[in-house]
């Protein structure tokens, strides 16, 4: 059979099909066997190569529906050159992704390439499946479907982009300034090429810290920064100053928020709030009226729930949720929220902006 597989060459499109080497050895097998039985008494040359093209094209009829995906887009793609990994290695793939607590929008990688050994390296960009908000986002790398890792050890608050770059696959991260959003990062984007060397992924360059998730940021929160003062009344000013004014009173509308909570409600010169209390904790949603009340009162209505069932730390001697609205015309709800607590002469303090129960569960973490 060595002879006639040299005739493998006149057929260069079995060798752009990007399988594992024990289904391309299926697939030669295959080819040989009904070689074999096609295979006459040598009665001319030119009848023999007959006999062995027509044996090669019934096999690829026969296995065109298991590698025709892949024949497709590597010879006959829009995109020459962009090497396509098997389809069933993507089914594998996103539910290893599933496995290790994220999930992926799509049936198909962010970017697949041909590595310089010929293998087929392919990237998704996750997300942590208990995020709220989008944020917890990670690359998973595989490698003729084999799972490699992922591209830091640390998740990151969000990633803009996976695309092929020659021979490695190029992540780009938005870089968050110290005053920014997580919805507006602000700094100059780093990208990051990741390249198979033969036995492991190497980065063209170190990931910036500072824009890598922490373990107390990774569901799209700020650290707990925590300040001391000569003396707790100082401290008990502080919380009093985040807090601000309740700007409700006796008088005000009462709102059910379920679980047996309450808040008052106030409204007045385009400003509106909910407040109510739990333990030592005070807690205010404050939002313009031009935002939806039913969002609001919605948000609310999480952070009751939530708090139902987890415990906040037990400040001394005050703690304080503040929830601000981020935009004054904006018809929906963007929150930022602001939490401090009181201990003794120190005062610990989280601000997120996002959905507010991932602060809450920052701090629960914390306690």
């Amino acid at each position: 059979m060595t002879r006639d597989r040299d005739h493998f060459e006149d057929y260069p499109i079995l060798s752009e099909i990007k399988l594992p080497p024990n289904e391309r050895a299926d697939i030669w097998h295959s080819i040989e066997q009904a070689m074999e039985h096609t295979r006459i008494q040598k009665t001319k040359r030119g009848m023999t190569m007959i006999k062995t093209s027509a044996a090669v094209v019934s096999v690829l009829v026969f296995f065109g529906s298991y590698v025709g995906y892949e024949v497709h887009h590597t010879r006959f793609g829009t995109k020459p050159g962009v090497a396509v990994a098997s389809h069933s290695h993507y089914t594998s793939e996103i539910a290893w992704i599933k496995n290790k607590g994220y999930s992926v929008n799509g049936t198909t990688p962010n970017a697949t390439v041909k590595t310089a050994s010929g293998s087929i390296l392919t990237a998704w960009i996750a997300v942590a499946a208990q995020s709220q908000n989008g944020y917890n986002q990670r690359v998973f790398f595989f490698l003729n479907g084999r799972y490699l890792g992922t591209d830091t050890a640390k998740p990151s608050l969000e990633i803009t982009s996976a695309k092929a770059a020659g021979k490695g696959i190029a992540v780009t991260y938005p870089v968050y300034r110290k005053s920014d959003s997580f919805a507006n990062p602000t700094g100059t984007p780093v990208t990051i090429t990741y390249t198979w060397n033969g036995s492991r992924l190497v980065p063209d360059k170190p990931y910036p810290k500072q824009f890598q998730a922490s373990s107390a940021a990774s569901q799209g929160n700020n650290l707990i920064s925590t300040k001391s003062y000569p003396t707790a009344a100082e401290a008990a000013n502080r919380i009093a100053s985040i807090q601000g004014g309740n700007g409700v009173g006796p008088g005000s509308p009462m709102v059910n928020l379920g679980n047996g909570i309450t808040a008052r409600e106030s409204a007045g010169m385009g400003h509106a709030r909910y407040v109510w209390h739990e333990g030592n904790w005070t807690i205010q949603i404050r939002y313009y009226t031009m935002n939806p009340n039913a969002q609001v009162k919605q948000v609310a209505e999480n952070i009751v729930s939530y708090l139902h069932t987890h415990m906040l730390p037990a400040p001394n001697k005050h703690g304080v949720i503040v929830v601000n609205s981020t935009d004054a015309n904006a018809t929906s709800f963007s929150p930022q929220t602001i939490m401090a607590w009181q201990e003794g002469t120190q005062v610990n303090q989280l601000r997120q902006t996002g959905n507010p129960v991932q602060a809450l569960q920052t701090v629960v973490k914390h306690k």
